[in-house]
């Protein structure tokens, strides 16, 4: 696989990381809200009453991790780390490649090539 293709794979799975975090702490805001304005006095039915204080125990957060698009996301991400242990790699490789000595300078071109992949990765 070519390295721009990678690097904009690479760049897409990040933005559908981040959008998915946002969805995520919409939701949860939503649901936090919405648990807020429930009076568990007013509940009758014991059953329901149990079911509504376990919620607001476990809060926005903790079931929101169960959703299959936050699922499908930690899959997606355990690729995305491989994808960008092998983008490193190949940017890397291709540094030590091309590497320049020009006269005067105590270091190669591939040191700055890689720093700047470092930074970027």
């Amino acid at each position: 696989m070519d390295s721009r293709e990678l690097d904009t794979i690479l760049g897409e799975i990040v933005l559908i990381s981040q959008t998915t975090e946002l969805y995520n702490s919409f939701i949860s805001q939503r649901f936090q809200g919405q648990l807020d304005n429930i009076k568990l006095e007013e509940e009758k039915d014991p059953q329901r009453l149990q079911q509504l204080t376990r919620l607001k125990k476990i809060g926005g957060k903790g079931w929101i991790r169960e959703i299959g698009l936050n699922r499908m996301m930690q899959e997606l991400l355990a690729d995305y780390v491989y994808l960008e242990e092998l983008f490193l790699r190949k940017s890397v490789e291709k540094a030590l490649k091309i590497e320049e000595w020009e006269e005067g300078n105590h270091t190669s071109s591939s040191v700055d090539d890689v720093f700047y992949i470092m930074k970027k990765w």
